[in-house]
């Protein structure tokens, strides 16, 4: 917060000084060699080298302390009487300007360098949410399949216990129904002997009321674990088989035909 601060005010500074010197120049003899010309260039170079980029603030300080350097120098030479004064007065100057070029540097790097810091925070924070969002995701999933498998297995269930109702359901046309564990779970289906002695087309008809009865019955409980390649099979009162569902369309086809 400091930092900011200290670079606001030089900022600040920099750019009154680059208007005031820029308008005693103008109201001035406008001669492009005259000192206020200079520090009119100067102020606004150092108030331009605010906005280049941060990698080159490590050089605007690096300049600012080489100028420092070299003008301590000239006046601790000019004091010793082994150099001019003629350049005594830019000496000052430069002291001055090279000062500011120097915290101006270091300043605008450590600013920066809060603005990369937030950046990194603010992008790790934006990964954490990310990552937290797909484990999130990843868990719910999850559960779902989890649902999906309880509901299966609630409806196998269900379905099995709902087979054994059937004879007393259908007044003993049907005489058994189960589901065959040895054969693919499939639902096994037996007539009474009023049926079997049917044939023909009126066999084919009881037949068929008795597939669509126990197919609706199946269909109210799906999905059921057990039901994906199992087929509705229906036998006559000796075991011989009548029907059967389709495995690919679940349809029913004859087998005394």
């Amino acid at each position: 917060m400091v930092n900011l601060i200290l670079f606001y005010i030089i900022l600040s500074l920099l750019l009154i000084s680059t208007v005031t010197f820029g308008i005693i120049w103008y109201k001035s003899n406008r001669e492009r060699k005259s000192l206020f010309f200079k520090l009119f260039i100067g102020s606004l170079i150092s108030a331009i080298g605010l906005a280049i980029t941060p990698a080159m603030h490590d050089i605007i300080a690096g300049i600012g302390i080489l100028v420092i350097m070299v003008s301590i120098i000239y006046i601790y030479m000019v004091s010793k009487g082994k150099a001019t004064n003629v350049f005594l007065k830019y000496s000052m100057m430069s002291i001055v300007i090279g000062a500011l070029f120097t915290v101006m540097g270091f300043c605008f790097k450590s600013y920066s360098q809060q603005g990369l810091d937030r950046e990194a925070a603010i992008t790790k924070s934006i990964s954490d949410d990310a990552n937290s969002s797909s484990s999130s995701e990843s868990k719910k999933e999850k559960e779902s399949e989890k649902d999906q498998k309880d509901l299966e297995n609630a409806n196998y269930l269900g379905y099995k216990y709902m087979l054994e109702d059937v004879p007393k359901n259908t007044n003993h046309i049907i005489t058994k129904a189960y589901m065959d564990k040895d054969k693919n779970y499939n639902t096994t289906i037996f007539v009474n002997d009023q049926i079997s002695s049917l044939s023909g087309s009126e066999l084919k008809r009881y037949v068929k009321v008795v597939f669509d009865k126990v197919k609706k019955l199946e269909d109210g409980y799906e999905p059921n674990e057990k039901s994906g390649a199992s087929r509705i099979i229906i036998n006559d009162s000796s075991g011989n088989r009548l029907a059967h569902s389709s495995f690919f369309t679940r349809k029913i086809k004859y087998d005394f035909e």
